[in-house]
């Protein structure tokens, strides 16, 4: 799940009502009150957008989040290839995880969901359980105040290293799963033992080769009008000295004066204290905040999406 958006300041509580109603919204429990929000007229003229925020969070679908949603195209009857039929089952706040390799996508995709590792065990189906509003109130405000993309979909089967590739290259040089990591070396990219690899997918062959995962393309910043500054705030894995960040695999940045732009994602909200928010910004947690099954909260990673943004909201910005 990706996105930015603004201008509704939330409870940064799980199951807590907004803490100012959005915009048409006389519950007065300050809840939605089962209709969605009216939206301002629009302005007669066109007001340039300032400022860009990219959040991204880790390994969960729109029918995941957004599935019940009212009005979207998601999905409330499961059918199985037998002709059975089951409502979506409740997803856990913390659920496991289970295989999203490229292989394992390509089998989901083929209709073999039910031999993907971990997609289902002891018949709870957690493959297709979705969150309901009392899950994630506040994804679900931003989505009836704005807008919600239920026509939005992954821009490759496979794990996590290409997704976050393109968030910061729009590609990802055709790799198609993830690099290992370790101890020494903690991170997807430029810097990571000589011996590491990661399996790129020839275009015509569709047979794969494992590369150095530090590539030579061109990414976002390349692309900016002249004078139009970014950065990338991310989290430290806990532990470590670098900043974790995706653009640690384009080789441009992370050997040239853009790694000076990634920067700790706690500066983030300084940087809007101090009207110092470039116009084009990355916020992306890897530790605890990020979303992802098996070891994430979700409730926990949506708090920390909430309070950046109520910040950001209730600044002059």
């Amino acid at each position: 799940m990706r996105g930015a958006f603004w201008a509704v300041v939330l409870a940064a509580a799980c199951g807590s009502p907004s803490s100012s109603s959005p915009p048409g919204d006389d519950a007065p429990d300050g809840s939605n009150g089962g209709v969605d929000a009216a939206m301002p007229d629009a302005p007669a003229v066109p007001i340039p957008i300032k400022h860009v925020v990219i959040v991204v969070k880790e390994n969960h679908t729109f029918d995941n989040y957004f599935g019940s949603f009212p009005g979207a195209n998601g999905v409330s009857q499961i059918v199985l290839p037998t002709g059975q039929t089951f409502a979506p089952p409740h997803a856990p706040d913390q659920p496991r995880d289970f295989c999203h390799t490229h292989d394992c996508a390509l089998m989901d995709y083929a209709g073999d969901w039910i031999n993907v590792p971990g997609a289902t065990q002891n018949g709870d189906n957690l493959a297709f359980a979705q969150y309901q509003e009392a899950d994630i109130p506040n994804y679900w405000a931003y989505a009836r105040t704005y807008t919600l993309g239920d026509r939005f979909f992954a821009n490759m089967l496979g794990p996590s290293f290409p997704g976050h590739m393109f968030t910061v290259a729009a590609q990802a040089g055709w790799a198609v799963g993830n690099p290992p990591l370790a101890v020494s070396h903690p991170f997807w990219g430029c810097d990571q033992s000589a011996d590491s690899t990661v399996d790129v997918q020839d275009q015509t062959t569709c047979t794969t080769t494992p590369v150095f995962p530090c590539f030579k393309i061109p990414s976002i910043p390349d692309v900016l009008p002249p004078g139009v500054d970014w950065k990338f705030y991310g989290s430290n894995l806990i532990v470590l000295t670098e900043i974790w960040s995706m653009f640690d695999a384009v080789d441009e940045i992370r050997h040239g004066d853009g790694w000076n732009h990634v920067i700790d994602e706690k500066q983030f909200d300084v940087d809007v204290d101090h009207n110092a928010l470039p116009p084009v910004s990355w916020l992306v947690d890897q530790d605890f905040a990020d979303e992802h099954p098996g070891y994430s909260s979700v409730c926990t990673g949506e708090n920390w999406t909430v309070q950046h943004l109520n910040h950001l909201m209730n600044s002059p910005m």
